[in-house]
Order: C-alpha cells, then sequence, then structure tokens
C-alpha cells in the first residue's frame, strides 16, 4: 500500500514552485503524480468540485466540452492510482483546498481505494503577507484590486481535519525565517523525505513597491483583454523592463491593510496548529480603499527620473512628459514597438490600432 502525500497549497505559499520542481518525478519509490499537468489542481478541482463549468481555467470552452473534462479527469486520476507501482505518491494543488464538501468527500473515497495512509501537507502564510501578494498578482495580471481578500484558512483547512484526522493534516507556515533555508521546495522535498529536485527554481518573480506603482497606474491608463496581441505582448516587456529598472520589493504597510484580517480564521489557525498570526493591530479601524489608491498611486520622484532617462538615452525622447499619467503612458508606449522611438507620430499611428489603445490616446490628448 502507497503513503500519498496530498499537497494542497494554499494559494500563495509556493505551490508553483513545488509543482514546477517536482514534475516528472520518479526516483523508483516516490513518484509526482502523472495526471496531465504539473499543477494537480486542474484535473481534480475539475473532476470533483461540481464547478467544473465555471472553473476559470475552462474559460473559452463550451457547456459539453466542460462536462467531456469532468469525465475524462476523473478516468486519469482513477488510472494513474490504480496502475501506479510506487511506494510513494506526490498529488499538489493549491485548488484542492477550495473542494466543497462533498467533492473532498469523494475524491478522498477515491484515494482510498489505493491507500488509507495519506497525509495532508497545507502551508500557510501571514494574511497581511499573503493579501500583498495576492494584490501584487492582480495588478501584474492587468487588475488593479481594490480590496485585498483575507486567505480564509478555515473553510480551506477544517473539512481536511474532519476527513482524514488532525494527525494526518501537516499545516506548516510559509516564512523564510520557518522554512529550510529559506525555501519553500527544500522544505517540501524534506517533509516527504526526497533529496531536492535538481530542477528547483523561483517562480513568480516579485515587483518593488515603485514598479508596481507603474504598473497600477499602467492598468488605469489600458486595460487588459483578449483584443490586440501587440499590446498583451508589449505588457509582457513592459513588466519585464520595470522589474529591472526599478528592482526591489514590493512592500504595503500593514496598517493599509490589517483591517481587512479576519482575526476570528487567524485565532482558530492558532488553536488548530499554535502557528500565530496574532496581531496587536487595532480592529476597530476601518479598512479605507482610498487610502490603498492613494499609496499605490505616488511613485517616488526618483523611480520616476528614472523612467524619463530611460526614455531619453533609449529612445531619444527630448522632453518625456512632466505629469506622471503622460510619462507612465509613453513609457509603456515605447513598449508597442521597439524598434522605433515613441514620438508622437508613432504614438498616434499604434493607438489607432486599437480601441483600448484609442482610449488611451483620448487620455493623452491625441484626436
Amino acid at each position: 500500500m502507497p503513503k500519498i502525500f496530498l499537497h494542497i497549497g494554499t494559494h500563495k505559499t509556493g505551490s508553483t514552485s513545488i509543482q514546477e520542481a517536482f514534475q516528472g518525478y520518479d526516483d523508483g519509490q516516490t513518484i509526482y503524480a502523472d495526471l496531465g499537468f504539473a499543477n494537480h489542481s486542474i484535473p481534480v478541482y475539475t473532476a470533483y468540485s461540481g464547478r467544473h463549468q465555471r472553473y476559470h481555467i475552462w474559460r473559452g470552452a463550451g457547456s459539453e466540452a466542460k462536462e467531456r473534462l469532468r469525465i475524462e479527469s476523473k478516468k486519469n486520476i482513477a488510472s494513474f492510482l490504480d496502475r501506479v507501482d510506487r511506494e510513494n505518491i506526490i498529488i499538489s494543488g493549491e485548488d484542492i483546498s477550495q473542494l466543497p464538501e462533498e467533492g473532498l468527500i469523494e475524491f478522498h473515497n477515491e484515494l482510498k481505494k489505493v491507500s488509507s495512509d495519506i497525509e495532508v501537507i497545507v502551508y500557510v502564510r501571514n494574511p497581511v503577507s499573503f493579501m500583498t501578494s495576492d494584490m501584487q498578482e492582480f495588478v501584474k495580471s492587468g487588475q488593479n484590486m481594490a480590496k485585498p481578500v483575507s486567505p480564509n484558512y478555515r473553510p480551506r483547512i477544517e473539512k481536511f481535519i474532519r476527513h482524514f484526522g488532525r494527525e494526518n493534516v501537516n499545516i506548516r507556515e510559509f516564512s523564510p525565517e520557518v522554512l529550510k533555508n529559506g525555501d519553500i521546495v527544500q522544505d517540501f522535498s524534506e517533509v516527504i523525505g526526497v533529496d531536492t529536485p535538481g530542477n528547483s527554481r523561483r517562480t513568480n518573480v516579485s515587483l518593488s513597491t515603485d514598479a508596481l506603482r507603474v504598473v497600477y497606474l499602467t492598468n488605469q491608463l489600458i486595460s487588459v483583454g483578449a483584443e490586440a496581441d501587440t499590446i498583451l505582448a508589449a505588457r509582457k516587456k513592459f513588466i519585464e523592463h520595470v522589474r529591472l529598472l526599478l528592482p526591489g520589493k514590493f512592500v504595503l504597510p500593514p496598517a493599509l491593510i490589517a483591517p481587512l484580517v479576519d482575526q476570528q480564521d487567524i485565532d482558530w489557525l492558532y488553536s488548530v496548529s499554535s502557528i500565530d498570526f496574532r496581531t496587536d493591530q487595532e480592529q476597530d479601524k476601518e479598512f479605507d480603499p482610498k487610502e490603498l489608491r492613494k499609496y499605490m498611486s505616488q511613485p517616488v520622484e526618483e523611480a520616476l527620473d528614472k523612467i524619463r532617462n530611460y526614455l531619453i538615452d533609449a529612445h531619444r525622447l527630448k522632453s518625456p512628459p512632466a505629469d506622471t499619467r503622460f510619462l507612465i503612458a509613453r513609457y509603456f508606449m515605447a513598449f508597442l514597438n521597439t524598434t522605433n522611438r515613441p514620438n508622437v507620430d508613432s504614438i498616434k499611428h499604434k493607438y489607432r490600432q486599437s480601441s483600448r489603445l484609442r482610449l488611451l490616446g483620448r487620455k493623452l490628448g491625441f484626436r
């Protein structure tokens, strides 16, 4: 009977790094489940959530196609478990923590067909750190989060304790100070008793505070949509460039988002794991979205000067705009066509190719 290591995230705790490091792993004793995706969230959630029709992964697929995917995912999971002959099996997917109770019971029953020895591994992150990371990913993806969401650990974890037993749920803190050598893949490898895979690498590279502010302001000028490939390609280059131009880490003052922390949730987490995310922060203070927007909308002058110098040196723009909004718009425009400098004529030509750019052009005063 094999032992199953069931890693369920949670989100924003390096799950992608674990999945990319272990994809294809098989040392003769321990195997990373081959379910068609490195992230097992996709087949497991599709098969057992009952929400496959609304699963964001399958956005764009028709209703019948989504139903076929549900059936195929369930068959693939059962087929793998039936034929595998290793001592240890690794299953990893952060969306597994979001399975509704009925779906979790069904998935658990499928696992019990091959093993009663199942260890659930779940990493949890300080809620303020979680919301800071979540906000960064939203902004990088082209959205401006108005109100960060607390991680809600109890709804994600408690059902696993009920069905697998507290002794079989390994709750671990995700923080550099606690992880082995500050690394999630090394820590996970130690938990399951294997050497760290050689292809371990860090994913989801962070932007600095001012770099993210620049992207945040850009999102207000031009939103991301399934429209012009040139815009999406330019955005990718733009974000990578601003990351290198304005290096560092993203810091969000805890006081801005601490009122959003669910104190009952972290009290519960402490009661079942002794992981203490409790704070002395005033809880009677209300979250103020205006203060968050203000903080995100004010890049420091040094960062703006670096953008101006880049436009002058790399694109020979004689007089970069003094206005922050216009400056950032010109900066973004530079990546729409890297072979030409971003003069007014080329910007006019580019923005007319897309309704989103036409909107930006109007904001810049072009007609």
